[in-house]
């Protein structure tokens, strides 16, 4: 793993690894898929509770943060009717930083 590369390089690259090591069969393909379970517990968690399949655990995603994992949070700024500059913080997915086993279909 470079200093680069996110969570989700690292577990998109244990994924592959586990689908190549799956055709060969044996212990080293059990072993494997039991350390991808492990290791992507905590991302799926956060995935769950982003999209509401169960409810937030942990430190709370806060607009004043700078985000976590494949969320972040940007600042949008525009002029309202009376021209005044307003500005409000929400949330953007990163779709690039979704996990690479996901389908386009489920990350949009």
């Amino acid at each position: 793993m470079t200093p680069t590369e996110s969570d989700e390089d690292l577990l998109s690259r244990l994924y592959r690894e586990v689908q190549d090591s799956e055709s060969e069969g044996g212990f080293l393909s059990n072993i494997l898929l039991e350390i991808l379970a492990k290791v992507s517990a905590p991302w799926m968690e956060f995935l769950a509770s982003w999209i509401g399949l169960q409810p937030e655990v942990g430190i709370p995603l806060d607009k004043s943060g700078t985000g976590k994992s494949f969320v972040t949070v940007s600042q949008n700024y525009w002029t309202d009717d009376s021209g005044k500059e307003m500005s409000e913080s929400d949330y953007v997915s990163i779709v690039h930083y979704v996990y690479k086993t996901l389908t386009a279909d489920i990350t949009l």
